[in-house]
């Protein structure tokens, strides 16, 4: 390369790149120490080069990394950092602080690093939030409400039903976090440029400092693949997804028309210019964030897919993605599960939607089948003969007779037998009509209290055995972090 500067547009693209600096600066140096700290044990770097580096390090890691200015010209943070210890110890130290690795790979490193972190932090605000949602779930479990599909009153079901369900997804997504967790635990480390320096280096021992289980095996695979930010950012879109779906069904039934919830005036705001409105503003960011997620998946699909030995780029805009929509989901997740204890619920609005509408018509379908009486299809015929002229008359179940049921079979078309058995063994109708006891017979997994009260059980102990693997990994993190410590000061105090 020649020594002509470089044109500024150039080097303002170059600054797009090296995004987040103030996450990503302290675990390079985090990682620039393990590394260095290997290869002076290995006596692969003069102890009289290799402790200046590392007590500088050191100190640049105390000091609150104020010293290391960011210079887009040197595309990178690790040429930055190498700059500004070459002017404190020469380049006869300093120059052995990238060795046996690449600008790119310790780059990667860093955010590998940043990224697992924030994403262990994020899968324990998940967890919180599904404690809530347990929580809210055995406190509503008899709050009646109609579930609505295809914007129709559809089934009687609880608030407490609904609760359950949006917890037990964000269960399987705490599964996907984990997954994603463990992929991106493959240690990228002291993986070289493309190969392997030709040294008997301790990857492992690299590996285990900074808290990862196993080792990327492959050196052009940890230096090249991108998989492991692909599958978070899959697992993100998923969280985002639902909390997407859960701000949309309560945007809805906060909304005038429904009324069947309020937010606390902490969690609402009003109208710039209609001071009469009540805006659930705790929702506001929750479907942006998913079209967000997606978009990044997307994105960082398309760099995998193109990441050919030709095209030197991808790399760091993967990391990059990441690093960008982890805080932003934390921030929406902590938002619902702060907003969510404070709902107000119109208990009275809610459940006389269950009972002002034909929502019991499947429960009367099943009222009718059985092996004495008819099939499913018929029954499910029947009712809709029963149900259109009740309907047009502006008549609720309130108003059903047997004599009505009797004149729906014929008109269904129903056999002569089965309308006969209908006459003789009539159903309960007031049974068959009363929400509230249908919903009781909904067990299995369904909306009887009962039910969502073992479900809520089930989701506790899920966030239990969740809360386990995240300590564990806690732990790990933890201990080679303490390790590196420990080795770190028997090398500096070495005389």
């Amino acid at each position: 390369m020649s020594d002509t500067p470089q044109d500024p547009l150039l080097v303002a693209s170059f600054a797009l790149e090296w995004e987040h600096n103030d996450r990503v600066l302290p675990q390079l140096v985090r990682y620039s120490l393990a590394h260095v700290l290997m290869l002076v044990q290995a006596g692969l770097v003069p102890a009289e080069r290799g402790r200046p580096l590392l007590q500088a390090l050191h100190d640049l890691r105390e000091a609150g990394l104020d010293e290391v200015p960011f210079d887009p010209a040197l595309d990178g943070l690790q040429p930055s950092l190498e700059r500004v210890l070459t002017a404190q110890l020469g380049p006869e130290t300093a120059g052995w602080l990238g060795a046996g690795r690449s600008r790119q790979e310790c780059e990667l490193v860093a955010r590998q690093l940043a990224n697992r972190d924030e994403l262990l932090a994020l899968a324990g605000d998940v967890l919180d939030l599904r404690q809530c949602l347990a929580e809210l779930a055995e406190r509503h479990a008899d709050a009646l409400m109609p579930y609505h599909t295809w914007a129709q009153r559809a089934e009687p079901v609880t608030f407490g039903y609904w609760l359950a369900a949006t917890a037990e997804a964000l269960a399987a997504d705490s599964d996907r976090l984990h997954a994603a967790m463990d992929s991106l635990g493959a240690a990228r480390s002291a993986c070289g440029q493309i190969v392997p320096p030709p040294w008997p280096i301790d990857r492992a021992r690299v590996a285990r400092w900074l808290g990862f289980d196993r080792l990327a095996e492959n050196s052009l695979y940890a230096y090249s693949s991108l998989d492991a930010e692909l599958q978070v950012l899959s697992a993100l879109a998923s969280v985002g997804n639902h909390l997407a779906r859960t701000g949309t069904n309560l945007h809805l039934w906060a909304s005038n028309e429904f009324g069947f919830l309020s937010f606390s005036d902490a969690m609402s705001g009003t109208s710039y210019a209609m001071p009469q409105k009540r805006n659930p503003y705790a929702l506001r960011q929750l479907r942006p964030l998913s079209a967000a997620l997606q978009g990044a998946w997307i994105d960082v699909a398309q760099l995998h897919g193109g990441a050919v030995p030709l095209v030197g780029d991808g790399l760091i805009h993967a990391g990059n993605r990441l690093m960008a929509c982890l805080p932003r989901l934390r921030l929406g997740v902590q938002l619902l599960a702060r907003a969510l204890p404070g709902l107000r619920l119109d208990t009275a609005r809610m459940a006389a939607g269950c009972h002002d509408d034909w929502i019991v018509a499947t429960q009367l379908v099943y009222g009718l089948v059985g092996p004495d009486g008819m099939s499913f299809r018929e029954a499910h015929r029947l009712m809709h003969h029963l149900v259109e002229p009740l309907q047009q008359r502006g008549e609720g179940p309130a108003h059903l007779t047997s004599d009505d049921i009797q004149r729906a079979a014929a008109s269904a078309g129903l056999s002569a037998e089965a309308i006969e058995r209908l006459r003789q063994r009539p159903p309960d109708l007031k049974a068959l009509t009363d929400p509230v006891a249908g919903l009781h017979q909904r067990s299995a997994g369904g909306p009887a209290p009962a039910s969502v009260r073992e479900q809520v059980q089930a989701l506790q102990q899920r966030v239990g055995e969740h809360r386990e693997f995240l300590h564990a990994a806690r732990e790990r993190i933890a201990e080679g972090a303490a390790s590196l410590e420990r080795a770190l000061g028997e090398v500096l105090r070495r005389p």
